[in-house]
């Protein structure tokens, strides 16, 4: 079902005797509820050069019913995502509008360690707040180096 989407919803009993007359629940429109989006798909990573690493994603399956207005990618060399005091060494946000979404979408990391390896995450976002869990590669982790593989 579709957040924000209205659904008309009736019943009808079935036994060894046949379906009986439909019968209109009660409410008789529902709507799921809107919420945040779902998590970015397809997040891929590879070497851009030296310094910076691409990542690639598609948008989430379900954008919760409202337009994804953002995407936040963050990196890291820890797996835990809090190097610097409980926080990602780098985050930056992706804009997006509904005129002009991205699929798939690239972000350029820049200014990164040659030979370091590299965890990334990518988070949707839209006016209810950022996807519950966020969107990783595989593989998980990458470094930049002077020819890309």
């Amino acid at each position: 079902l579709i957040p924000g989407e209205e659904y008309c919803v009736q019943v009808s009993a079935f036994n060894d005797l046949g379906c009986g007359p439909p019968r209109k629940a009660t409410p008789q429109i529902i709507s799921p509820p809107k919420q945040k989006p779902a998590v970015p798909t397809s997040v891929e990573i590879s070497v851009h050069s030296s310094k910076s690493l691409t990542v690639t994603f598609k948008p989430p399956e379900s954008d919760g019913g409202e337009s994804i207005s953002q995407y936040k990618v963050e990196w890291d060399t820890n797996e835990s995502f809090n190097s610097r005091d409980g926080s990602p060494m780098g985050s930056d946000h992706l804009l997006t509008s509904s005129s002009e979404l991205c699929n798939p979408c690239k972000f350029v990391i820049a200014s990164l360690e040659t030979g370091q390896d590299y965890f990334i995450r990518v988070y949707s976002y839209n006016k209810f707040g950022y996807s519950t869990h966020a969107g990783y590669p595989l593989p998980s982790m990458i470094a930049p180096t002077t020819q890309a593989k």
